[in-house]
């Protein structure tokens, strides 16, 4: 398909478009990857909190003196 402009204001472009099918499968595939980063930023948002609350309790555990510095080791 192929969209002429007719403002006189601005230049006329040829601006070429692929067929609707093909327009409707790079939508679908947008879409798809979209939806993954939105999963994967709910991931981040998950570790990025549960390692705040692990970092403060590693803070308060050292200042109360409560850290055993073997915890962990085999």
């Amino acid at each position: 398909m192929i969209i002429r402009g007719t403002d006189p204001i601005v230049t006329p472009i040829v601006l070429l478009l692929p067929p609707l099918a093909e327009q409707t499968r790079i939508v679908a595939e947008v879409e798809r990857r979209l939806s993954v980063v939105e999963d994967l930023e709910s991931v981040v948002s998950a570790n990025l909190q549960r390692a705040t609350r692990l970092r403060q309790s590693i803070l308060q555990k050292a200042f109360t003196g409560r850290l055993d510095k073997t915890a962990g080791k085999t």
